[in-house]
């Protein structure tokens, strides 16, 4: 897919899939801009539950020429590769793992970094910052859920579906 809309001229990207800890290879989107800019930390956004890149394309064209941005899709979402969906985790505790995980493999030890997003990615993001060895400089989290509610009926199908399918 062309992301030239996201980038402009002004920051190249990156597109690869991250190994985190567990085997599952995280979508990752890295845009860094085309002119150096030293100081300003690493921007890293955890996406939400439904969201997708399309719908941040304004906002990263806007910020991407100015920070290093990583954008990371969350293990839920089909762009993930899950060695084995039977074993895997899909629960808050393995979501801030793979949030340490990339922070570890990402962005170096003496950088500073911010965590950002919305939805699920804020909530993972905010039990990452209750035990995290390496905290970010700040965090900008847009509606955390505090509670996953579902109708009642759903309470019977989930456990059987894939959360790639929740879509």
């Amino acid at each position: 897919m062309d992301y030239s809309a996201y980038t402009g001229k002004r920051s190249s990207l990156s597109e690869y899939i991250f190994k985190v800890s567990d085997g599952t290879g995280l979508h990752v989107f890295d845009f860094t801009p085309v002119k150096e800019v030293r100081g300003r930390p690493v921007i890293i956004f955890i996406a939400g539950w439904i969201s997708l890149i399309s719908g941040w394309k304004d906002f990263l064209a806007g910020l991407t020429p100015l920070y290093h941005v990583i954008y990371v899709e969350t293990r839920e979402k089909n762009s993930s590769l899950v060695p084995d969906i039977k074993a895997a985790s899909f629960d808050m505790g393995r979501m801030k793992d793979d949030i340490g995980d990339v922070i570890t493999g990402l962005v170096p030890e003496r950088e500073k970094f911010v965590l950002a997003w919305s939805s699920l990615g804020a909530s993972a993001i905010l039990e990452y910052c209750r035990s995290a060895r390496r905290l970010p400089l700040c965090t900008a989290l847009v509606g955390p859920n505090s509670r996953f509610r579902f109708p009642g009926v759903l309470a019977a199908i989930i456990p059987f579906l894939h959360p790639s399918l929740y879509f």
